[in-house]
């Protein structure tokens, strides 16, 4: 496992070397006589405290994890706008509902993981919401079974309550 993450990181600062000789630049600019590390590094070990969006259990397992990382969660949502539930906001109660996403860098190309699990899905028992990323609904850029329903963004639970007003705030 070591040796792995040891290539990983040594791939990973060889793609960065721009990236880190341009903060270098811009660091000595400022003053800065310091060598940096790898500009991935850099911006968790220079802090005093680095702040991460997340929790243990989405993390790796680290023993090196430098002192300044604190994995501290989601930020709280936002006040609630005024929001009206889609027409078939009724089925969240009917059935077990699978909440699906492609992920945060990868929107782009629903074809990774929004297609195969809409696909793998089909035939199932359960109500499938699969958000797409802020992204605009495109007609026929996804095969949406009758079970599933693409929405521009989905709820931040993934567990759904059968209390509708509960959901309705989470979403």
């Amino acid at each position: 496992m070591r040796g792995a993450a040891a290539a990983f990181n040594a791939e990973l600062a060889a793609q960065l070397t721009g990236a880190t000789a341009h903060a270098q630049h811009v660091m000595a600019g400022l003053g800065a006589t310091a060598m940096l590390p790898v500009i991935s590094d850099a911006q968790i070990l220079l802090p005093d405290v680095f702040a991460q969006l997340t929790v243990p259990s989405f993390e790796y397992p680290r023993i090196d994890a430098p002192q300044a990382l604190r994995l501290i969660g989601a930020l709280p949502p936002g006040p609630p706008t005024v929001w009206q539930p889609p027409s078939w906001w009724p089925e969240l109660s009917q059935r077990r509902v699978v909440a699906l996403a492609q992920g945060t860098v990868a929107d782009h190309d629903l074809t990774d993981l929004v297609q195969p699990a809409l696909d793998a899905l089909a035939d199932e028992d359960v109500l499938v919401v699969a958000g797409l990323g802020g992204r605009e609904i495109v007609a026929g850029e996804l095969r949406v079974p009758s079970n599933a329903r693409a929405v521009e963004r989905a709820c931040r639970r993934t567990r759904v309550p059968s209390n509708a007003r509960a959901v309705e705030r989470a979403c």
